[in-house]
């Protein structure tokens, strides 16, 4: 499946795809997909193959762990908490920050 923005919602969008993508040797390969195997989008086969920390922003500067699995995430569900300061430069930073990711 897939995630597509409609009506200001975010929402997962199931594919009926003959195909799969699946990581082998680091990189993602497209295979035939049986009924009983679940598929994977190349998206989802990108993000988590091979060297994905390069997906985290601001880059680790310090050693990366990530696991191999991806869950759905749903916007409306985030909240977005910055911390309370008196620096007018710094909220204005931190509302910024807030804007781009959200």
């Amino acid at each position: 499946g897939s995630f597509v923005y409609k009506d200001g919602v975010v929402v997962f969008r199931s594919f009926h795809s003959p195909w799969t993508w699946v990581c082998a040797s680091g990189r993602c390969e497209r295979r035939a997909s049986r009924a009983s195997t679940t598929r994977t989008s190349l998206a989802t086969c990108n993000a988590l193959c091979g060297g994905n920390s390069r997906l985290l922003w601001p880059k680790p500067t310090g050693d990366v762990v990530l696991g191999d699995k991806m869950i759905p995430l749903n916007l409306q569900q985030i909240e977005f908490v910055t911390i309370n300061t008196v620096d007018d430069e710094l909220k204005g930073l931190l509302e910024h920050a807030k804007d781009v990711f959200m």
